[in-house]
């Protein structure tokens, strides 16, 4: 874990399905950068709500299907209704047991600070278990960690 001056928190929620390594590809990446944030790997969106009173900002990291076309990376704030709206939609398709649309309901009906919440959205198609992340997902990862890396600083 990396010193946290910030307050904000990196959360790579995956498993050792195919792209859904996503979200723990990124946290093992920014592990080897100089960047002054706590970083975690998690399992279930539902872990996400432990953080959601003890951070600055939470941000966290995914992989997901259905993402609209030509893009890569989707980035949602929880501080814009426009991309609450969008949260709310995503779909609950993949490796966990409880989907990132359902947790933030969740975190909105016990009055948890969603609006400190970005969601970074990878594109994936492809969940075999043990099998390496696809072309499109490792184009995402790219993507996601120059963006965050500028973020974060």
């Amino acid at each position: 874990m990396n010193v946290n001056p910030s307050g904000q928190v990196v959360l790579g929620l995956g498993s050792l399905n195919g792209d859904d390594q996503f979200g723990w590809c990124v946290i093992d990446a920014l592990l080897r950068s100089p960047i002054a944030v706590e970083l975690h790997k998690i399992r279930h969106p539902i872990d996400i709500l432990f953080w959601l009173d003890l951070a600055s900002h939470v941000h966290v990291v995914d992989a997901a299907i259905g993402l609209p076309e030509h893009v890569c990376l989707w980035r949602l704030e929880g501080a814009n209704p426009e991309h609450r709206n969008q949260i709310q939609m995503l779909p609950s398709h993949g490796t966990h047991d409880w989907g990132l649309s359902t947790t933030y309901r969740m975190a909105q009906s016990l009055g948890k600070p969603i609006e400190r919440v970005t969601l970074w959205l990878g594109r994936a198609e492809a969940f075999q278990p043990q099998m390496a992340i696809g072309v499109d997902t490792q184009t995402a990862l790219d993507v996601c960690l120059e963006t965050l890396r500028k973020q974060l600083g």
